[in-house]
């Protein structure tokens, strides 16, 4: 009995490692796709405003 709790205990913790690196991965990836937006968005910007400058020439 006691050998069958530490077998889940020891899962247990496993889970809960994989848990914890799958977190600090899924944050990484949100960094990432908030630089993509960023950027994303100054790129729209400057499409933007040069096409405006360009109508104006």
């Amino acid at each position: 009995m006691e050998e069958l709790l530490n077998q889940i205990l020891s899962k247990l913790d496993k889970i809960e490692r994989n848990q914890n690196t799958m977190k600090y991965d899924i944050n990484e990836l949100k960094g990432k796709i908030n630089a993509v937006y960023d950027q994303t968005a100054d790129l729209t910007e400057f499409r933007t405003s040069t096409a405006s400058k360009l109508d104006k020439i």
